[in-house]
């Protein structure tokens, strides 16, 4: 491409054969609006992923309280619990949604209170140290609170068995 200076005229382009560049120019617009349009494709692929992701988060978070909650209530198996409560439309928020499981588990309490063992009062933030099972009402023996004959007499038994 040449620039002359043409008194009359003023400047003047010599632009040549330019059809070849313009051949280029739109061929390179066309990859670039190809890989646009790609681009747009996978993001929003990624952002259905991401919304499904958010929205299991979410109901396993939900479930995870339901099944703490159903612990502290006592159940025999608080993994099956959730099996007995109606499912919470997605539309609501996760506060809303806990609030409507937390009234549907008080009442398969009173519903069905064979998924239930004896109500145990334990903390909601040590649900782990609740009691342990045992059978029946086992006192803890002292050998030091024993009177001395019937510590004898036990003696005696433990060694000759």
């Amino acid at each position: 491409m040449d620039i002359t200076i043409n008194e009359t005229e003023g400047p003047v382009v010599d632009v040549g054969d330019t059809s070849s560049e313009i051949d280029a120019m739109r061929a390179e617009f066309q990859d670039l609006a190809t890989a646009y349009a790609a681009s747009q494709a996978a993001l929003e692929v990624a952002e259905a992923e991401q919304l499904r992701v958010t929205q299991d988060a979410e109901r396993q978070s939900v479930l995870s309280k339901i099944r703490v909650r159903a612990a502290i209530l006592g159940a025999v198996d608080p993994d099956d619990i959730e099996k007995f409560l109606n499912p919470i439309d997605g539309d609501s928020d996760a506060k809303a949604r806990e609030s409507a499981l937390n009234a549907q588990l008080d009442a398969l309490v009173d519903s069905k209170p064979y998924l239930f063992s004896r109500r145990r009062p334990v903390h909601d933030t040590d649900i782990l140290s609740g009691v342990p099972p045992r059978q029946g009402d086992v006192p803890e023996a002292d050998v030091r609170l024993v009177a001395a004959d019937d510590y004898a007499v036990r003696k005696m038994r433990f060694l000759s068995s």
